[in-house]
This record gives C-alpha cells, structure tokens and sequence, in this order.
C-alpha cells in the first residue's frame, strides 16, 4: 500500500486509470481463481468417486487387506482435497480485500464494492466453503470408518 502511496505522489492525473487498470487485474485474478477453484473441487470429487467404486469392488472380495488400500488412498486424496480448497478459498479472498482495499482509496470504485464491506451483508464465500467442504467431510467419514472395519477385521 505505501509503494501506491508514492507512486500516487508522483503521478499526477494518472493515478485513477492506474488504478482502474489494478482493480480490474485484482477482479481478473479472483474470478480466475474461482474458476480453478471449481475445477479443482471437481478434479478431487471424480477421484473419490472412482476410488469409490474401487472400494465397492474391494469389499464384494470381501477382504480386509483389499478395503484398507483404497481406504487409506481415499482419507489421503480427501485430506489434499480440503487443503486444497482452502488454499483457493484463501487467494480467492485476498484478491477481493485488494480489490475493497483498492476501492476504499477510490469513491467511484468504492460504490461497486461496498457489498463485501458492509458488516450486515454476510461474506458469499463463507456459505459457499461450509457447504463445499461438507462433501469431502462425508467422503472422509466414509473412508475413515472403511479403514477402521478393515483394520479390526484384519486383526481379528
């Protein structure tokens, strides 16, 4: 923020197109990393299902070694899953407080924006990854508790 400062100072009435030219980049990065993000999510949810019918063949074997494989694949692409997600959710938001952060300097940006800077308008993204990581939560639940039954069918 104090780099734009001084380049404000300096440039005389260049500084607004500059700065449009910014908050359009910082608009830009977040819709591209909303793009990915979903892309991601969906790369990860094809996954778990394919390993998810590879678990079903497993237990129609019915037998412990053959569950505990898949089981413990699943619980490790489910936990890179969340990660993941919350890293995208992470640069997804830090791009939008530069761009609240950037239209807070500017009056005419600011009316485009004030929506994530009012405290009564709830953040969409917070709904958004609650209800997102509720799908890998329930596949991790699932293979939480197949590496659990295979486990003590192993030792028993």
């Amino acid at each position: 923020m104090e780099l734009k400062r001084r380049v404000r100072a300096n440039v005389s009435n260049d500084a607004k197109p500059v700065n449009l030219e910014v908050f359009k980049i910082l608009v830009e990065l977040a819709e591209k990393e909303s793009d990915r993000m979903w892309t991601r999510y969906t790369v990860m949810l094809y996954c778990n299902t394919a390993l998810m019918a590879v678990l079903s063949a497993a237990v129609a074997l019915r037998s412990p070694w053959a569950t505990l494989g898949p089981s413990i694949i699943g619980t490790v692409v489910t936990t890179s899953w969340v990660q993941i997600h919350r890293m995208s959710y992470f640069y997804q938001n830090r791009w939008i407080a530069d761009m609240v952060a950037l239209a807070d300097e500017e009056p005419i940006l600011a009316r485009y924006v004030r929506g994530h800077t009012n405290p009564r308008v709830k953040p969409p993204l917070k709904e958004i990854k609650t209800l997102a990581l509720s799908v890998p939560a329930a596949f991790m639940a699932v293979w939480f508790s197949a590496a659990c039954v295979s486990i003590v069918l192993i030792a028993t």
